[in-house]
């Protein structure tokens, strides 16, 4: 059933055939609602999918660096923040796999996946702002270090260091406005659609 339909049906009639519209509704409601819900998930389980890529991608270019001890102290703290992200992002999305708890009221359910999603996507927004400077440092040095110059030598260096604040000043609004505008692609008009949802649920109860 077209739920735009089926709701402008029940806007129309609500008081000549309440109950029947209502039944109608809430099927129509949750079957959009399901989908929707699982576009949202597959969405942030890409999100966990770029992290492990990240993780992983770290890690063998640390193992194929064994030789460079300073290298491997560079990218000590990359990999830290992606393995950390790996584990709150992991377990954020089995909470919101959690949430989609079909044998609860359709409404109670509905409410925790969207408090859920809020929450991942909220953290990946803090956590961004901490990765966009710390990759700026990180491949300002790593660039430094194939050149042969020292991580001591960098941090004594003041030309480097005006460069690095440069880099992060720039980089990390840039890098911010970008990610918000990606996720607002990818979750903004299904994200709208859900809460619409919630709405009519809410309105139907």
């Amino acid at each position: 059933m077209d739920l735009q339909k089926a709701w402008k049906a029940h806007q129309a009639e609500k008081f000549s055939q309440p109950k029947i519209n209502k039944d109608m509704i809430l099927q129509a409601i949750q079957q959009d609602s399901s989908s929707t819900m699982d576009e949202l998930k597959t969405n942030l389980f890409m999100k966990l999918m770029w992290v492990v890529l990240f993780t992983v991608s770290t890690l063998v270019f640390m193992l194929v660096n064994l030789d460079r001890t300073e290298l491997l102290l560079i990218l000590l703290f990359p990999l830290l923040y992606f393995l950390s992200g790996l584990i709150v992002l992991g377990w954020q999305y089995q909470q919101l796999r959690n949430s989609m708890d079909f044998s609860k009221e359709p409404l109670t359910f509905m409410k925790n996946f969207d408090r859920a999603l809020h929450r991942a996507l909220q953290f990946e927004t803090i956590s961004g702002l901490i990765f966009y400077p710390m990759a700026a440092i990180t491949g300002f040095c790593i660039a430094k270090h194939f050149k042969g110059v020292g991580l001591a030598e960098i941090f004594q260096d003041a030309h480097s260091l005006k460069i690095m604040l440069i880099a992060v000043l720039v980089l990390t609004p840039l890098a911010h406005f970008a990610a918000k505008a990606m996720n607002k692609k990818a979750f903004g008009s299904t994200t709208k659609r859900l809460k619409e949802n919630i709405r009519k649920l809410d309105e139907l109860n």
